[in-house]
């Protein structure tokens, strides 16, 4: 009921009768109910379709990163499979040199001949074991490190000396004797300037007494590769490297592992 003063009477009556209660109620008051229920929806619309919008874009958001990881998953695959297809045209030309051919170029055309189901029978621990073979004569050290004289030979024993000795020119390259990684540079009284090689198949080399080292820790190697340079003796016109090799820790004679036709 909507009194001349602008308000509105609510009258509320028990079911019982026992008593009419009445509540007047300013018709600002009501219209600002209305209002602020307006707002108040408008107001879960807005957060509603803004969440939504949000919502959707973390969604995208989150494809692309998934997409991404899936794409750097692929690119570490094919990194994978070029190292892999490197390893099998080597093993190739290492099979049809076991078998009696001269590598060639073409594998494929190799393979093509009756020389074909030989290959085909070897199984996979075989396979296996000609690849080992195949790393250990790449990362193993058999080249010798400096063209030189061998000046003190290993000797083992109480006269104990666990490396050679090799007069080498003033200046000269000191080289990788094998495949490997770098895991010590330094210094020190008995060996001056010096590297330690790993080279897996528990092989390390030891370069020492060199005027400078070029290679730093965790470097990664090739057999040949220059490590060091060696500097002049008191006499000037030579130079002397120390180089040992050792077996899971234990120096060995290098000569048994070196090519001879290498050195003098």
């Amino acid at each position: 009921m909507l009194s001349k003063s602008g308000t509105y009477s609510v009258i509320i009556v028990p079911g019982d009768h026992s008593g009419t209660r009445q509540y007047r109620v300013s018709r600002r008051l009501i219209i600002g109910a209305i209002a602020a229920a307006v707002i108040t929806i408008l107001t879960f619309i807005f957060f509603v379709a803004t969440y939504g919008s949000v919502l959707s874009k973390s969604r995208r958001v989150s494809g692309l990163e998934q997409e991404n990881q899936e794409l750097r998953s692929q690119v570490v695959m094919i990194n994978q499979l070029n190292d892999e297809l490197e390893n099998i045209t080597a093993l190739r030309a290492q099979l049809v040199e076991m078998l009696g051919e001269t590598p060639r170029p073409d594998f494929d055309e190799v393979l093509g001949t009756d020389h074909s189901a030989r290959l085909a029978s070897l199984d996979a621990d075989a396979l296996d074991h000609l690849r080992a073979a195949q790393l250990l004569r790449e990362y193993s050290p058999t080249a010798w490190p400096i063209d030189g004289l061998v000046r003190r030979e290993f000797v083992p024993g109480e006269d104990r000396h666990p490396g050679l000795a090799i007069d080498a020119a003033a200046e000269s390259a000191v080289q990788a004797a094998g495949r490997g990684r770098v895991i010590e540079v330094g210094h020190n009284e008995k060996l001056g300037n010096f590297a330690v090689l790993d080279h897996g198949f528990g092989f390390t080399t030891v370069y020492a007494r060199a005027e400078r080292i070029v290679v730093e820790p965790h470097q990664r190697v090739d057999r040949g590769q220059i490590i060091a340079y060696l500097g002049t003796s008191n006499l000037g016109s030579e130079a002397q490297l120390y180089f040992e090799i050792r077996v899971d820790g234990e120096p060995v004679n290098p000569r048994s592992y070196l090519r001879t036709e290498n050195s003098r």
